[in-house]
C-alpha cells in the first residue's frame, strides 16, 4: 500500500507526460520511467545536507510532501510520520540508515 500511494504521487508530479493516450501494455514501463525522472529531478531538493543520500527525516519530508499532493487532503502529523516511518525502513534495503536514489526508485516502482 505504501508503494503504491507513493507512485501515484511520484505520477502525479508528472501527469502531463501521462496524458497521452497509451495501450495498457506500455503503461507500466512508462510508469517506472516517470518515477526514475522524478527521482533523477527532486531528489537534491529534499537532500537538504547534500550527502547524496536521504536521511529518515529527509525521505519524511519528501513521502509526506508526495502522499499530501496525490490525496489532497491532510492526514494527522502523527499518523503521517509513522506512515514515513515504516516506508523509510522498507526503503533503506542495506539498513544503512540512509536512502540512496536507486533505493528510492527501487522502492516507489515496487
Amino acid at each position: 500500500m505504501f508503494r503504491t500511494l507513493l507512485m501515484v504521487g511520484a505520477l502525479a508530479l508528472t501527469a502531463p507526460a501521462l496524458a497521452q493516450e497509451q495501450p495498457d501494455a506500455d503503461a507500466q514501463p512508462d510508469a517506472k520511467a516517470n518515477v526514475t525522472a522524478v527521482v533523477e529531478s527532486e531528489f537534491d531538493t529534499y537532500d537538504s545536507d547534500k550527502s547524496g543520500d536521504l536521511n529518515e527525516q529527509e525521505f519524511s519530508t519528501w513521502l509526506i510532501a508526495l502522499k499530501t499532493q496525490a490525496e489532497g487532503e491532510k492526514a494527522k502529523a502523527t499518523d503521517l510520520q509513522k506512515w514515513a516511518s515504516a516506508a523509510f525502513a522498507q526503503a533503506d534495503a542495506d539498513n544503512s540508515k540512509a536512502v540512496s536514489p536507486a533505493e528510492l526508485t527501487t522502492f516507489l516502482q515496487g
